[in-house]
């Protein structure tokens, strides 16, 4: 069973194959666990959108929020670290994660 990013971001922001392993196992319960599945996962309060495509995928969008201030919190927690005050960053400010490596 993985988790992963989806290789097509329109699919959503994390994909698994949960059912789609277990579909053999669950035969004519499938649609009960996937019904089943489908309400659990919605449940969360981190997730806009879940989605069961083909055979068993899942597809799951998670609210904006919630990534914000999950990257907010790490991105924050490393800068304290290194020292960097943020407090003078303004609310929109973009953060290229894609530069060279800070270490080096």
């Amino acid at each position: 069973i993985t988790l992963t990013p989806p290789a097509n971001p329109t699919h959503g922001d994390l994909s698994c194959n949960a059912l789609l392993i277990a579909a053999k196992a669950l035969g004519s319960h499938r649609a009960t666990a996937l019904d089943a599945v489908k309400i659990r996962i919605s449940s969360h309060p981190e997730v806009l959108k879940i989605e069961i495509v083909g055979p068993g995928f899942i597809n799951i969008r998670l609210k904006k929020e919630f990534l914000t201030a999950a990257l907010s919190e790490a991105f924050g927690a490393t800068a304290a670290r290194a020292g960097v005050d943020l407090a003078g960053l303004a609310a929109d400010s973009a953060v290229d994660l894609a530069a060279a490596s800070l270490g080096r």
